[in-house]
């Protein structure tokens, strides 16, 4: 990083320079981000645009950036984390970004629900990171189930609730999975878990999972932590505040 300061949207005429990169991390640019955009949104062909856009660590603030749809078609990493953004995802703009694969927006002041458009980025989507948030309502389960090349998910120290089911068994890719500083309730699906794991060789086994503290989540009893035991040999997985060994 850097300590270059200013309002984003000055940098918006380098849209003629046709990057395909742009990070901006680390530094101390204020302003939304939508107005870095204001000629993108110009261009006549919107298939070709920028990959990667990393934001993050900066001053920014504002709403979700609604003008991302001027590169949805190839924008594949949006890293936005660790700045002053607020109000609801808008789940319009981020189920359009089709070819997404990375979204970091952790460390925001974003509310409201998780959008159940992320169903439609089931055939790119490997990493979401939503951590230390202010979001809230019920885990959307359903649309999660659909992320199926997800490798990462992370929505620690939020506010959702509701109860945690078993969506990631068609996430065949998912190492790292925290939801853990949340409000979910009901049984923790460590059965599941391990079934859904068990017939994987250890190289492509969950490494992370994290469960609590959540304090309405039924804490794990000892047969099933003997269970899961057997069915993976050769895992380290934290599902409670203790860090069990496998």
């Amino acid at each position: 990083g850097n300590k270059f300061k200013g309002k984003l949207g000055m940098l918006s005429a380098c849209n003629k320079l046709k990057l395909s990169d742009l990070s901006l991390g680390r530094n101390q640019f204020t302003g939304n981000i939508d107005s870095l955009f204001e000629r993108w949104c110009e261009s006549t062909d919107q298939r070709v645009g920028m990959c990667h856009l990393s934001l993050d660590h900066n001053l920014l603030s504002g709403a979700w950036p609604v003008n991302l749809n001027c590169i949805r078609f190839s924008l594949k990493t949006l890293n936005i984390s660790h700045n002053k953004l607020s109000g609801p995802i808008d789940g319009r703009v981020l189920g359009d970004l089709i070819v997404l694969e990375r979204l970091i927006i952790s460390h925001n002041n974003f509310i409201g629900n998780l959008p159940e458009s992320l169903s439609s980025l089931s055939s790119s989507l490997k990493q979401l990171i939503c951590g230390h948030n202010q979001l809230t309502g019920p885990l959307p389960c359903g649309a999660l189930a659909h992320l199926s090349k997800l490798c990462l998910l992370d929505l620690q120290h939020n506010h959702l609730c509701g109860t945690c089911t078993d969506f990631f068994q068609h996430m065949t890719d998912l190492r790292e999975l925290n939801l853990g500083f949340n409000e979910l309730s009901g049984p923790m699906p460590l059965l599941a878990l391990g079934k859904f794991q068990e017939n994987k060789p250890p190289s492509r086994r969950l490494k992370v999972c994290v469960m609590q503290p959540n304090p309405r989540m039924h804490q794990p009893t000892e047969s099933d932590v003997v269970l899961l035991r057997k069915k993976l040999p050769h895992s380290n997985v934290t599902v409670a505040w203790k860090s069990y060994t496998y």
